[in-house]
């Protein structure tokens, strides 16, 4: 699928890590929706504060970047909250 960078999106989903540094540190995540694949998150600062939600739900606002090197869908957070 291909990616527009204007592509806004709202998305409900759980955090959960995908990507680890040699110290075992959590430095990649993924918000998975319940009825569709998972996106990878952007780090940018928005993004980074995410790492303090692994296995959370949350809901976040944003764009759809664009796809990786191995087609996964990269998502930046512009913002996000906690869903209870």
């Amino acid at each position: 699928m291909k990616v527009e960078r204007s592509m806004k999106r709202t998305i409900c989903g759980t955090i959960f890590p995908v990507a680890w540094d040699k110290n075992n540190n959590v430095v990649g995540i993924v918000i998975d929706p319940p009825d569709q694949d998972g996106y990878l998150i952007d780090q940018n600062k928005k993004g980074k504060e995410l790492l303090a939600y692994i296995r959370r739900e949350v809901k976040i606002s944003g764009t759809m970047m664009r796809e990786d090197e191995r087609g996964d869908l990269i998502f930046k957070v512009k913002e996000y909250s906690l869903i209870t």
